[in-house]
């Protein structure tokens, strides 16, 4: 009896499914379907990137912002329009001696980062990071010291 139930509430749903289908399908938005890839880089910024990441993905990009580091572990791309998001930059072995970039704690490294915008980068068979600007060129890098408000303290 409770398979004959199941099988019942299935084919009533399988009707709704299909239209479920077509209406999303119908207001597929051109916003949201991915980029043609070309050897010219799109130029869009970091906030448009996380606010659609599979846009990108498999896209040349140049964007805008800085590189930021806490100097052990994570070093991120940001833009401070969108100061909550950020992509985790890896130099490409197309990136000219000339053109890296070598960010340190307290300081930021600015500028306009082009290249390759990546779902993941994987190492030996496993991924190590996710949405990531693979950097093939940079331009007009200035570093900027990070202000960082001093620990309130109190003299006796």
């Amino acid at each position: 009896m409770m398979t004959v139930v199941r099988v019942l509430v299935i084919l009533m749903l399988l009707p709704l499914a299909g239209r479920c289908r077509s209406r999303s399908a119908a207001h597929d938005s051109a916003a949201d379907k991915p980029i043609a890839k070309s050897s010219v880089p799109v130029r869009t910024t970091i906030c448009a990137i996380a606010e659609n990441p599979h846009k990108f993905y498999g896209t040349r990009v140049t964007v805008d912002g800085c590189v930021t580091t806490d100097g052990i572990e994570h070093t991120v791309l940001g833009d401070k329009t969108c100061p909550y998001v950020a992509i985790g930059p890896v130099e490409s072995v197309k990136l000219q001696p000339t053109d890296r970039f070598f960010p340190e704690v307290d300081k930021e490294v600015c500028g306009t980062f082009s290249g390759i915008y990546q779902a993941t980068r994987s190492l030996d068979n496993k991924v190590v990071d996710t949405n990531v600007l693979e950097i093939e060129e940079t331009a007009n890098l200035r570093v900027v010291s990070r202000s960082i408000a001093p620990a309130n303290r109190s003299t006796p």
